[in-house]
Order: C-alpha cells, then sequence, then structure tokens
C-alpha cells in the first residue's frame, strides 16, 4: 500500500504522488519523486533501471540516450527519439583517450550542457549516430562510488528556448544510483 509523502517531501516542495492516487505499473510517474511500480519483485537489474531513466528522458527531450562507461571507452546502450536507430546507438563507441563531449567527465565534472564541440571524436560520434550534432545537449553522468559508470544523454530542438532543469536530471541519477545499490 503506498502512503502518502512525508511532509520533509512537501516541505521541499517535492510531491508527485497524492494519498489517493497510485501509479501505473511499468510506468515512471512524472512527479517530482518519480515513483516507479514494477510487477513482481522489488529489486531492478542494470537493464531496467536505465529502461526507466530512459522512459523518464524520452518525453523531456528531442532525443535521449544512455551510454556506459567501460574500459575507457563510452558505448552504446539504449536511446529514445526522432532518429535514434537503437541498433546504431548500440554499436557506437568512443574512446575516452581522445577530446570529446564524454571525455569531459573524467576530470569529475557534474553535468555537461551546451553545444558540442567540433572535436573530431564527437564528428565520428555524431557520424556513427547517422545524425549532424543537435545545437544543445545535456549531459550528466552516473556515478557508482565516485566511479563512472555511464552517462545520460539528451539533446534539444533548435527552437526550444527554455534550458533543462539540470538539478532534476541529478537527482534522476542520483536515484538510478540508489535503485543499482539494491
Amino acid at each position: 500500500v503506498l502512503r502518502p509523502p512525508p511532509p520533509v517531501y512537501k516541505l521541499l516542495g517535492a510531491g508527485g504522488l497524492e494519498p489517493d492516487t497510485r501509479p501505473e505499473v511499468s510506468k515512471l510517474s512524472g512527479g517530482t519523486l518519480g515513483y516507479y511500480v514494477r510487477p513482481g519483485k522489488h529489486s531492478m537489474t542494470r537493464d531496467e533501471v536505465f529502461e526507466a531513466v530512459l522512459d523518464f528522458c524520452a518525453g523531456r527531450f528531442t532525443r535521449s540516450a544512455i551510454f556506459l562507461v567501460t574500459q575507457q571507452k563510452v558505448v552504446g546502450f539504449g536511446g529514445r527519439g526522432d532518429g535514434f536507430d537503437p541498433s546504431r546507438i548500440r554499436s557506437v563507441v568512443v574512446g575516452l583517450d581522445a577530446p570529446s563531449i564524454f571525455s569531459h567527465f573524467l576530470t569529475g565534472s557534474e553535468f555537461y550542457y551546451g553545444p558540442v564541440p567540433g572535436l573530431p571524436a564527437n564528428q565520428q560520434f555524431y557520424r556513427g549516430l547517422g545524425m549532424p550534432p543537435p545545437e544543445r545537449i545535456l549531459l550528466v553522468p552516473v556515478q557508482n562510488k565516485e566511479r563512472l559508470i555511464a552517462l545520460v544523454y539528451g539533446d534539444l530542438p533548435s527552437n526550444r528556448r527554455e534550458d533543462p532543469d539540470i538539478a532534476l536530471y541529478r537527482r534522476l541519477v542520483q536515484k538510478a544510483v540508489l535503485a543499482l545499490e539494491i
């Protein structure tokens, strides 16, 4: 049985689950807390956690994706949105030994928001995706015990003028890490 959010959530303005509502099973709620109720067992696999993150981002960006970080390279996990081909995303590999939008996070950056720099590795990355670089992107690192394990990617259309809520996406990745640890 779901219970209403504790008063501390209300104090922080983090509503999203009213006492008389229950989120749909297998669908991330739209509230600030982002409840996700899954059928059956209560723990989630890495892939299920990342799919829930992608579901959350899908309605907020033109395209969103998750890239896994392993052995000094970035590998596509999955994505959503206009022009994203899942097989192309999974086949993308970017080395972290050359400057790129991804190598930015080796120094502990908390996020990147802005235009895609015209670096050769970035150009190759977007060629691999089969699309030109977008006007603006947001990248947020997913870190587990100070180890970079993934990056959440979102890009925005040129006609959208408001900036993304970076704090929201940082909270999202924090929740993803908690779910991965359970």
